[in-house]
């Protein structure tokens, strides 16, 4: 397709301007890239003809969608659309010399120029009713524009008309108090992160030895003093490690345990303790008369394979597991 000053496309005609009353059609996208393509030529020449007409295209319709204070999709994405259809244009032009007159070929001509009359539409939001859109709220198209964007989608009677001062200065002190409070935002992480370490240690200091001075001095027994404790312990399978850790941070909560008192703290070795003499201060059960041996019979769920012999006949039998604890 050659770019003369005077260059006239068979579908679209002369390349024009885009309109500044109305959000613009296929049909006037494609006249305005005419219309830079050829201004471009003759100023740069056709190198990177194709993207930087698409660029300025793209940017232009952008202003007059801006202008109206419509969400709409990223840069790139106007570009794209642009491009590819674009390249149906191009795609069909490659037979208007010697299919000109082919019936087939005029039906598809004409079906293209009926087509190119859409609405070019670049709206964020692409929800057919705009009262009960879901799209973010980024994306919401204002609900004082819902009227115009529908006009312009199907019969295009209205226009975009002068610069509205109130609604203007309305969104300008919306967008800066936006602004103030993104800055605030990020003003606070700021001072969060780049606390000093020192300040922050002080005051966790600080916040235990408060509470500390509200709960009053309890004695901490010893291992012999925690038979429930150890009772429960043994009956959920704690390890001892696990069970002082699970102690001493409970005691760390409510204030006996802090970063200058930490005598109270309890470790493996006195949950150890306290777990033997709660077990040998249990109830003994005694199995067999005068055996005080024995300390308890323990049911863990197993089942043995036991051998019996009868009438001179191994026989295995599944029996109970039974362990007895000395």
């Amino acid at each position: 397709m050659s770019l003369r000053s005077n260059y006239s496309s068979p579908i679209f005609g002369t390349g024009c301007e885009l309109p500044k009353n109305v959000l613009p059609t296929y049909s006037d996208v494609m006249k305005y890239y005419v219309f830079v393509s050829v201004a471009r030529c003759a100023e740069k020449g056709r190198q990177d003809l194709l993207q930087a007409s698409c660029d300025i295209v793209a940017t232009e319709i952008e202003n007059i969608w801006k202008r109206d204070s419509l969400p709409i999709v990223q840069h790139k994405t106007i570009v794209s659309k642009i491009r590819s259809y674009h390249d149906k244009h191009r795609a069909l032009l490659k037979s208007n010399q010697k299919s000109k007159d082919n019936k087939n070929y005029k039906q598809k001509l004409q079906k293209f120029k009926e087509d190119c009359e859409v609405f070019f539409d670049i709206a964020s939001c692409k929800c057919k009713s705009l009262s009960t859109c879901s799209c973010d709220k980024t994306r919401k198209i204002p609900k004082q524009e819902h009227e115009f964007l529908l006009d312009q989608r199907g019969e295009r009677r209205m226009m975009i008309g002068s610069l509205n001062k109130k609604a203007t200065l309305k969104n300008m002190a919306l967008s800066d108090r936006k602004l103030k409070r993104k800055q605030f935002k990020e003003n606070s992480m700021s001072l969060q992160i780049h606390e000093p370490e020192q300040k922050r240690n002080k005051t966790k200091t600080s916040s235990v030895i408060n509470v500390t001075s509200i709960v009053p001095a309890i004695n901490i027994p010893g291992p012999s003093k925690f038979p429930v404790v150890a009772m429960t312990l043994d009956r959920y399978g704690i390890s001892d490690r696990a069970g002082a850790a699970i102690v001493s941070t409970t005691l760390q909560d409510i204030g006996l345990v802090t970063e200058s008192d930490t005598s109270s703290v309890i470790d493996r070795s006195k949950i150890l303790r306290a777990r033997a003499q709660t077990r040998n201060s249990g109830a003994a059960v005694n199995v067999l008369d005068g055996d005080n041996s024995l300390v308890c019979i323990s049911f863990d769920g197993r089942k043995d394979k036991t051998i019996l012999y009868e009438d001179n006949r191994r026989k295995p039998v599944v029996e109970e597991h039974i362990t007895l604890v000395k």
